[in-house]
């Protein structure tokens, strides 16, 4: 099947070239697909297809983190009309599971989309910054096609913006305008780099969509290392998701990130356990998983036992860089 290359970027200065640029990649797209249509190939999508929220009531998203029995459990068994949004690394996808649409930051197509058994009954739903990405680092049109972007404001694009690369979406953007907690400017995306993550602005595009009436979440904890202040929502208090869209119900696994280990904090009769939790693998396993590779009883709870818990693995060093 014959694919649309991305389109060269043009000398003029014209703000408007990358949408014309883009309307170019589609329109070579159809053409082939014409010609593919000849031959009985599946034509693909062209055009944006309508708002991602897809007039569905219920929304099952499920981000790029820890993802427990819970959350597979949940995307086996959700009802015909439940929409199913994955984030771009599908980190824990298996090809078993139902989903529906693809949420992609700049809409560029990633290699583990190959995991997907029906591409083209799956469109993106880019998360854009600017056009560019869909012109310059795509080599062709995703087979399920595109929804209607929704745009994020990144301060970065402030030192770019050249007349090509700008932010399409207003600089006073914000998360969740009408919480309380997000008074007086607060959430909104200039206060980060790279604004707000792509969970954050999706499940606030859900939040204000009427159609939408229940959102789900798994697979994100929303908690973060500190010292990581290029989103949006890793600079504010944790609790701005779960507290500020109130049509969301939070299936967060007691999961920490350390040193790059996932570590699951399970509450039992005589305290907490808390255990290091496999990687999610391609094809998570139908079983019950392996038992865990260690188990450390806590009499209370506390993030503080965790990160010593895995500090123990290397040298804490003090103030003055040593050991």
């Amino acid at each position: 099947m014959s694919h649309a290359h991305a389109v060269a970027m043009p000398a003029a200065d014209n703000t408007d070239w990358i949408r014309i640029s883009l309307l170019a990649l589609l329109l070579v797209a159809r053409s082939h697909a014409q010609d593919d249509a000849t031959n009985g190939a599946r034509q693909p999508k062209v055009g944006f297809q309508g708002p991602c929220h897809r007039n569905c009531e219920h929304w099952i998203v499920v981000g790029n983190g820890y993802l427990d029995r819970q959350g597979y459990q949940a995307v086996r068994n959700s009802e015909e009309a439940t929409c199913v949004a994955w984030f771009s690394k599908l980190k824990a996808f298996d090809p078993s599971l139902k989903i529906t649409v693809l949420v992609s930051r700049h809409g560029v197509e990633r290699n583990r989309w190959s995991a997907i058994p029906n591409p083209a009954d799956v469109p993106v739903c880019p998360v854009l910054v600017t056009y560019l990405p869909m012109v310059s680092e795509n080599t062709r049109l995703w087979p399920g096609g595109y929804h209607q972007p929704i745009f994020v404001y990144e301060t970065y694009m402030e030192g770019h913006d050249n007349g090509r690369w700008r932010n399409e979406a207003k600089r006073n953007s914000s998360l969740f305008p009408s919480c309380p907690l997000c008074a007086s400017g607060r959430c909104e995306h200039r206060h980060a780099v790279h604004g707000p993550t792509t969970g954050a602005v999706f499940i606030d595009f859900l939040e204000r969509s009427d159609a939408v009436r229940r959102i789900d979440v798994y697979g994100m904890t929303f908690r973060h290392d500190s010292f990581r202040t290029y989103h949006l929502d890793w600079i504010l208090p944790r609790d701005i998701i779960p507290t500020c869209c109130t049509k969301c119900r939070v299936h967060e696994p007691e999961v920490v990130q350390v040193n790059g280990t996932n570590i699951e904090v399970i509450k039992g009769p005589t305290g907490f356990t808390i255990r290091e939790v496999p990687q999610p693998r391609s094809s998570p396993p139908s079983r019950q998983p392996p038992p865990p590779q260690k188990n450390v009883i806590l009499s209370r709870r506390s993030a503080v036992d965790v990160i010593n818990f895995v500090g123990r693995r290397q040298p804490r060093l003090n103030r003055a860089g040593t050991a």
